[in-house]
């Protein structure tokens, strides 16, 4: 018996001014399905996505659920037909609890509520909510993605994972049959998307169909059975991900972008003038990725970020950003592609904090300078108020935020760092990880990092640990923890 088809997307348009987002597309999702949608960054993707869930009127085309016509329905009326969905960035209701939070969909789930929710909306915060019998859609929700032991915590002191881990108890509040999460392994080391893989395999065992955005393949390939490969507003291919990396019609290409979209770094030999200290180096880093160098002092590491910089002279192989060659480009003209380096120092101390932050911007007019500081400031309140204060005089944390600070004022697409916890006492590590957890949530770049210290072992994704020069073992941080090699690197510990 052929699977029940719940969603079909027929012939659906979306246009912006001039540029057609959405050309033409045609998709169906059946009952107790995980559905992969795949492609590079402007392919369509997130806007089908709004689309469907109402954010966007089409301008062509209809879309049917459960053989009902949908298309141009209000968002919160999807919601009560059973479609829901979460975001990339989490939006949660800061001034309320876990619980609060997800009561608050609970009770937008159906139209009694709703009613009823507004009757009493003046006295919400003394009013019982069992009216609505939500309290077992509540718990049930905080229960299946693991935060009912949070439930009383305000929304603020979550982390990044478990911000998006509410997202989707909400979403799961409302009762939905289909489910559109949007990028939410984004940003999460390897321990956190596998909870979150396993989560979203269970929720097909209760029924509800699933359409996952995403541009980590490792997290694709865990989780879906078919695929759907995106490519300027159109559906280029349909079928499994091992079908779609290998099919002739170009998905190949799309998928080499995908896997290595945003650093790739080939057989690369490199050094101080004839001396060779990087031996046929191979590398990548995906979008929104987080992947740590491990090795000991003088192992390359350094050298290898240099490398990438084009610090120092290629004496073979090749480095690619999003698919151009740089090998041979001037430093300046990479980061203006969107490469950015923090060495241990990061800044000059010589100069004061604007002065600084400054010079991080200084290929950006000055209109989108003044804005990035102003960004920046917003981000490092602490430095504020030592903005005219030579740079040399700030603490040794404050150093660190100054010099990510200055790091992200040319808004970078990849962000390299060489030992960002260098001469910080436990306490600013933590600190220093925070802050370039938040960050990567809001500003959605990469990171490449050396880094000696094993706090940052949680906070990575991928590592590749590096011995005289070479890469020896690389892998995802849940398997290289417990591997030998990387012992050796970190504890000088042999078995």
């Amino acid at each position: 018996m052929s699977p029940k088809e719940i969603l079909k997307v027929e012939n659906v348009e979306k246009r912006f001014g001039g540029l057609k987002a959405l050309n033409k597309v045609n998709l169906s999702v059946y009952e107790n399905e995980i559905l992969g949608l795949v492609g590079p960054n402007g392919s369509g993707k997130t806007t089908l996505i709004n689309v469907i869930s109402g954010i966007y009127k089409p301008d062509a085309g209809k879309i049917y659920f459960f053989g009902k016509r949908i298309d141009g329905i209000a968002t919160y009326k999807l919601a009560h037909l059973g479609i829901n969905r979460t975001f990339q960035i989490p939006k949660p209701f800061h001034g309320l609890t876990v619980r609060e939070n997800v009561e608050v969909a609970a009770l937008y789930s159906g139209k009694q509520c709703l009613k009823s929710f507004f009757k009493h909306l003046k006295n919400f915060k003394f009013m019982e909510k069992d009216y609505c019998n939500i309290e077992d859609d509540v718990q049930t929700a905080l229960s299946i993605v693991g935060l009912d032991k949070f439930q009383d915590k305000q929304a603020t002191q979550l982390n990044t994972s478990e911000q998006k881990l509410l997202g989707l108890a909400r979403a799961l509040a409302t009762k939905p049959k289909l489910l559109l999460v949007d990028e939410i392994a984004a940003g999460l080391n390897q321990e956190e998307t596998d909870k979150i893989a396993e989560i979203l395999q269970s929720l097909v065992k209760k029924s509800i169909s699933i359409i996952v955005v995403e541009h980590l393949m490792h997290f694709i390939h865990k989780i879906t059975s078919r695929v759907v490969v995106m490519d300027s507003g159109s559906p280029i291919f349909e079928g499994t991900l091992e079908q779609a990396a290998n099919d002739k019609k170009g998905c190949r290409s799309i998928f080499g972008r995908l896997a290595l979209s945003l650093l790739e770094v080939q057989s690369l030999e490199s050094g101080y003038k004839i001396l060779k200290v990087l031996w046929g180096i191979d590398l990548n880093v995906e979008q929104k990725e987080r992947v740590i160098l491990l090795g000991v002092n003088g192992a390359g590491k350094t050298t290898l970020l240099k490398a990438i910089m084009g610090l120092l002279k290629i004496f073979n192989g090749k480095i690619y950003f999003e698919g151009k060659d740089i090998t041979h480009l001037r430093t300046d003209k990479r980061v203006k592609l969107g490469i950015a380096y923090m060495s241990e120092i990061g800044i000059f101390p010589n100069l004061t904090v604007d002065e600084n932050l400054e010079l991080g911007a200084f290929f950006l007019n000055s209109k989108l300078t003044h804005q990035r500081k102003q960004q920046m400031y917003e981000y490092f309140q602490d430095l504020l108020s030592h903005k005219k204060a030579l740079a040399g005089s700030l603490s040794g944390g404050q150093r660190k935020m100054l010099g990510i600070a200055k790091l992200l004022m040319s808004n970078p697409k990849l962000v390299v760092l060489d030992e960002p916890s260098n001469g910080l006492s436990p306490k600013f590590v933590k600190l220093i990880i925070n802050i370039l957890d938040d960050l990567q949530n809001k500003e959605q770049f990469s990171i490449l990092i050396a880094e000696q210290n094993i706090a940052f072992l949680d906070f990575a994704q991928r590592g590749y640990v590096i011995d005289n020069g070479k890469v020896v073992v690389s892998g995802n941080l849940s398997d290289l923890k417990s591997n030998d090699i990387v012992k050796k690197a970190y504890f000088g510990i042999e078995n």
